[in-house]
Formats: structure tokens, C-alpha cells, sequence
């Protein structure tokens, strides 16, 4: 079963859930991820930030032969709103990451990869966003644009519960300034066998999925 969002409308509310037939089994190279629990979104909370897909490894290049990683930073929204990057392109449900001076970036072929960052506070990393659109790869002032995922919490919530689930109870997202124990994925409490956490990303047509233990989004 395919939900896609209601109001998409490229690039808006680039995002759809699916669900699967089976759970898929985790191992050594699928691992865990966890989602935001609120759509409150604090810039300054996260560090190590890393987009990964196996898009073209530079603009008009060849598509990666093994999986690849890059070390992004996160891009205020007043930054890429400014004229000379995107304008009034930039909505509130999207993020940009990368780098203003260009160089280092998500490339065709890596939509619907994460964008995987923790917090100062653990170690742990979450799902602050999915990779959406761009213009070009890597160029001066174009960083990448990614569906922010705390945006729709409320939106996978919703339907994991219309499709006849429990209620979705997520791992705490931390806030400034007051720690909180967030425990490792696999110790997240589960809902008819359901992980609170996301395990890992897939394209799907033009929208961005997610898998969530028998669920994508």
C-alpha cells in the first residue's frame, strides 16, 4: 500500500508512505535510524551531519559502484532563502545542507537518501531529513534541499494509525539546554512489532520513502 501526500506538489511535501508485506530483518548493514518526535526544529542541536546514497559521484559523472558518504554542514532557512541561493523556493518543510561555497554535495541518484545527524547530547543519530532537489551538484550557492522529516511526524503518525497500527511512540528529540536520555534504537519501545526507529531509505517514483519496519515513508 502507497500513500502518497496529500498536498505534493514537487518539490513540496516530498514524501509518501508505504507499507510492506514483511518486517525487514536487521544485520550488520542495515541498522537503525531515529525519527523526530516534534516539529520544532533547533539548528544549533546538531553536529555530525552525513548524507549517503549511490547517486553520481560529480555533476554528469558515473553512478557510484559502492555506497558513498559526505560530511555536510546544516544551512539556516534565512541563508538558503536569500535571493542568490534559492529565494522563496525554500518552504518550511524543507532543510538545506552542504556547503555555500559548493564542492561537496548529494548528486542525481541519491534522492531519498538520509540525511543522518546527532545531537551534542548522544551519539545516537536521527533522520533530519531525506534528499529532495537541488540545482546541479556542488556548485557555489546551490547547496542541497532535503524534505525536513520533523515536519511530518503528525503526517506518519496519522496514517500508520488509519492503516489499523498502534500509536507511534518515537524516540525523544532533545531540546537546548536540557539533556535527555535517548536510548540506542534497538532499546526503543516497539508497537505490534513495530521499531519506533526508521531503519533505512528508498526512492520510490518521485517521492521519498522511508523504511519503518514493515512501513516506508
Amino acid at each position: 500500500m502507497i500513500v502518497m501526500h496529500e498536498h505534493y506538489s514537487r518539490p513540496n511535501n516530498d514524501v509518501a508512505l508505504v507499507k510492506m508485506e514483511e518486517a525487514i530483518p536487521l544485520g550488520d548493514f542495515i541498522k537503525p535510524i531515529c525519527f523526530p518526535t516534534t516539529d520544532k526544529f533547533d539548528y544549533s542541536l546538531w553536529k555530525g551531519c552525513y548524507v549517503t546514497g549511490w547517486g553520481l559521484q560529480e555533476e554528469y559523472g558515473k553512478v557510484a559502484p559502492v555506497l558513498q558518504q559526505a560530511a555536510l554542514t546544516l544551512i539556516p532557512s534565512d541563508v538558503c532563502r536569500k535571493r542568490e541561493v534559492y529565494g522563496d523556493s525554500i518552504t518550511e518543510n524543507m532543510i538545506c545542507a552542504g556547503y555555500i561555497s559548493g564542492g561537496i554535495d548529494a548528486c542525481q541518484g541519491d534522492s531519498g537518501g538520509p540525511l543522518s545527524c546527532h545531537p551534542e547530547s548522544t551519539d545516537n543519530y536521527f533522520l533530519i531529513g531525506i534528499v529532495s532537489w537541488g540545482e546541479g551538484c556542488g556548485q557555489a550557492f546551490k547547496p542541497g534541499v532535503y524534505t525536513l522529516t520533523s515536519k511530518y511526524v503528525d503526517w506518519v503518525q496519522r496514517h500508520v494509525t488509519l492503516a489499523g497500527e498502534s500509536q507511534v511512540t518515537n524516540l525523544e528529540t532533545p531540546v537546548k539546554n536540557e539533556p535527555v536520555y535517548v536510548p540506542a534504537c534497538d532499546e526503543a519501545v516497539t508497537f505490534r512489532n513495530l521499531n519506533t526507529c526508521f531503519e533505512y531509505l528508498i526512492f520510490v517514483f518521485s517521492c521519498i520513502c522511508i523504511i519503518l519496519q514493515g512501513y516506508l515513508v
